[in-house]
């Protein structure tokens, strides 16, 4: 298996330079390694990283010119930090200095702190203390749960460990059941828990929110409780961001009585699609939180990490790594669960708080989706090539194309296929079912193969009425939402249609489907930021799902285009996946993994991790 890590890569801006004069300003001498230091710290955050690693970066190849510097390389690892501890603006931590040096990872403070206050925080949580009560009701938490004695049921393992830990940290792919699982949790909280009554439910999109919130109400009425105990659990999720700030108005005092100490009123919190919450958001959040409140993140560890700095859950599962239990927990869970004969032990008490549901309910064992993001996840190209070219399954394909012309060749064909239809459909309700059928999926925005240029290029040939995609506006025409509007219950990554709206004159409107299927309608001038949405970027698709899915990698090699990007990608297909690109850009994103430089894992999982 040939995997490498992506290397950062420099992209030095006005800003940078900016940055890194103003800090070598504050110093007692201008100094060059602090220059240089500065502006590549300030660039590589940019890239997702939240620290530069001197050890990963120190032979990488640069290029750096100013008035007063000439750089073409960095410092060898032992001079530059040499120089960075000689420097007052450079400090160590628990100094309150603009750079703090941590080993051999150089942070701007509030980064640094960030990530301090993070790992404290999930640390102070760790237990090595099982508690006995749980065995007492065993029989309880069994009967929420389909347990055959024979298979090992990781959802009821996750209940276990829920009730048994201070936080907890669910891993799973698509179909895993993470939402139906963390359902019977909250249920078995408030059964065995009384204090367990006040529960938030949060994500960090508003979509995410609103699928969370779906799936919840849709999962409550199967449990085997009683309807008191259903109508404990609450319905209404709301974004990380708007839970903060809404949090004067829903803080409370603390048991202390301390008026400068506000804390949310929670006594559980779910926050759903953790990938993609940042270190900065994780931080603010904690902060938050009230010291009794039981934090529990949901998520997929292999997915995409999140826009802004950071990758805090791969982090705390410590992605890639198969970690088992301490002693007393592992006893525990092996007699909680008789079928798990063994399991590995473990230093660290962090692992006694993650679990990972391994069993999809989505892709049964013979699914090629289900085997092509194992062998992707694997970073096994010859696995990958090997499914994708098998005749026997029907659920995978690869097709490559060396030229425009072969791209423009099969691009014709998925427009007749999938997206002309929508121009002529009149019931808004199967337009929907259209769309919902099939989506194209780029790695980039930009470039001829990216989202904008692949809108523009389709809305002209279904439309030609429009040479670009900026001002198009005509019946059949997919958008994508872009910002939230909590005025009109419209979120960022909401899709709508344009249609033709009977009660208004047969007016143009962009019709969205609610939650329980009914159609809302918006005159297009009430939603201010959307973009059309026949391609989205697999950013964009994180948390959604189609029954097929075209994509569409391009054909020069990109940092962006990593193992994560594509398992993302095919696992948002339910039947079908098609990958277009040639075996090159498909081989670069199955051996490089994005590696975000990051002290976090080390300070969770200790330096060996």
């Amino acid at each position: 298996m040939n995997t490498t890590s992506v290397i950062p890569a420099f992209n030095f801006t006005a800003f940078d330079h900016h940055l890194a004069d103003f800090i070598c300003k504050l110093d007692k001498e201008y100094n060059d390694s602090i220059y240089i230091s500065v502006a590549a710290l300030s660039s590589t955050l940019r890239s997702g990283n939240i620290c530069l690693d001197l050890n990963l970066v120190s032979s990488v190849d640069v290029t750096l010119v100013t008035e007063r510097y000439s750089f073409s390389a960095f410092p060898d690892v032992s001079t530059w930090i040499d120089k960075l501890r000689q420097s007052d603006v450079c400090g160590t931590p628990g100094d309150y200095k603009p750079l703090i040096l941590d080993n051999t990872r150089l942070y701007f403070y509030r980064r640094w702190h960030d990530e301090h206050q993070v790992a404290e925080y999930f640390l102070s949580k760790a237990t090595t203390v099982f508690p006995p009560m749980i065995f007492e009701h065993l029989d309880l938490i069994r009967s929420f749960f389909t347990i055959n004695f024979t298979d090992i049921d990781y959802q009821y393992l996750s209940a276990v460990l829920s009730l048994a830990n201070k936080c907890c940290i669910i891993s799973g792919g698509p179909g895993s059941g993470k939402t139906t699982t963390v359902v019977k949790i909250l249920a078995l909280h408030l059964l065995l828990y009384p204090d367990s009554y006040r529960i938030g439910l949060a994500a960090p999109t508003g979509k995410a929110a609103a699928r969370l919130k779906s799936a919840i109400i849709h999962a409550v009425h199967s449990l085997p409780c009683t309807d008191t105990i259903k109508k404990a659990i609450p319905t209404d999720a709301v974004t990380i961001h708007r839970l903060l700030s809404s949090h004067q108005k829903n803080a409370f005092l603390d048991a202390i009585g301390d008026q400068t100490n506000l804390r949310l009123p929670y006594r559980i919190l779910v926050i759903d699609e953790a990938s993609m919450v940042d270190l900065s958001l994780m931080a603010q959040l904690i902060k938050a939180l009230h010291p009794q409140c039981k934090l529990i993140l949901l998520g997929d560890k292999d997915q995409l990490s999140s826009v802004e700095a950071g990758s805090v859950l791969g982090d705390l599962s410590d992605c890639g790594i198969e970690h088992g239990y301490t002693d007393t927990f592992r006893s525990a869970i092996m007699r909680c669960c008789p079928q798990l004969t063994s399991l590995p032990n473990e230093h660290s008490s962090f692992a006694n708080s993650t679990i990972t549901l391994k069993k999809s309910y989505r892709f049964n064992d013979t699914s090629g989706i289900g085997y092509l993001s194992k062998a992707i996840n694997n970073g096994s190209m010859q696995d990958v090539v090997s499914i994708l070219n098998d005749s026997n399954q029907t659920e995978c394909t690869f097709r490559s194309f060396t030229s425009e012309t072969d791209f423009n060749v099969l691009l014709q064909k998925i427009i007749a296929d999938n997206f002309r239809p929508l121009l002529t459909c009149t019931d808004t309700m199967q337009a929907f079912d259209l769309l919902d059928n099939f989506r194209i999926l780029c790695a980039v925005r930009d470039g001829d193969y990216g989202v904008n240029a692949l809108n523009a290029r389709i809305i002209s040939q279904v439309n030609p009425g429009y040479r670009g995609s900026s001002s198009a506006m005509y019946a059949g025409l997919p958008v994508l939402v872009t910002a939230n509007d909590y005025r009109l219950n419209v979120f960022n990554g909401d899709t709508g249609i344009v249609s033709r709206n009977d009660t208004t004159s047969n007016a143009l409107m962009i019709a969205f489907k609610n939650q329980d299927s009914s159609i809302v309608c918006h005159h297009p001038g009430q939603i201010q930021h959307y973009e059309p949405s026949y391609a989205m970027t697999i950013h964009k698709s994180q948390g959604s799902e189609f029954d097929s899915v075209l994509v569409i990698l391009p054909p020069q090699q990109l940092p962006i285009c990593t193992r994560e990007l594509l398992y993302t990608a095919v696992t948002r297909a339910k039947k079908y996946v098609e990958i277009w690109g040639t075996y090159d850009s498909l081989n670069a994103c199955v051996s490089s993994r994005l590696v975000r430089s990051s002290g976090l894992r080390d300070k969770i999982w200790g330096e060996s991790a």
